[in-house]
């Protein structure tokens, strides 16, 4: 079962897709920018969000015994990476107004702790890139079929 609707004179889109065990939703906005993915299949469930006025972005995911939560925040800059999987529970935090860097990991016996202030920036961006294509490894495989959808759906 599928819907589609979209309005073009300053876009708004919707998608929604149910199909077996799977139900996804989509969900545009174009004026200064409103987005939603929202995506159940199976023991997967994922959310997407974005406002585009000076930027908010969230990504959520749970997948079996994986829980993962992505926040950004651009005025100043506020980002917050958090994952649970397993045994292993990680945070990284970062704060750039006179710039502030966390990174906490926890996995089993193993604590590893460290603060750091400009030198740990870096170290953050890159496990945000590395986090960002593994999550959206994971959706795309997911929402291939809605976007699929789409592409026949016009």
């Amino acid at each position: 079962m599928g819907l589609q609707w979209v309005y073009s004179g300053s876009t708004v889109g919707l998608q929604w897709v149910y199909s077996g065990s799977t139900v996804a939703l989509q969900w545009v906005y174009s004026g200064s920018t409103v987005a939603l993915q929202w995506l159940y299949s199976g023991s997967t469930v994922a959310l997407q969000w974005v406002y585009s006025g000076s930027t908010v972005a969230l990504q959520w995911v749970y997948s079996g015994s994986t829980v993962a939560l992505q926040w950004l925040y651009s005025g100043s800059t506020v980002a917050l990476q958090w994952l649970y999987s397993g045994s292993t529970v990680g945070l990284q935090w970062l704060y750039s107004g006179s710039t502030v860097g966390l990174q906490w990991v926890y996995s089993s016996s193993t604590r590893n702790k460290r603060r750091t202030m400009n030198e740990g920036i870096t170290n953050l961006r890159q496990r945000k890139v590395e986090a960002k294509v593994e999550i959206k490894r994971r959706l795309l495989v997911n929402f291939n079929f809605a976007k699929g959808a789409s592409r026949t759906g016009r």
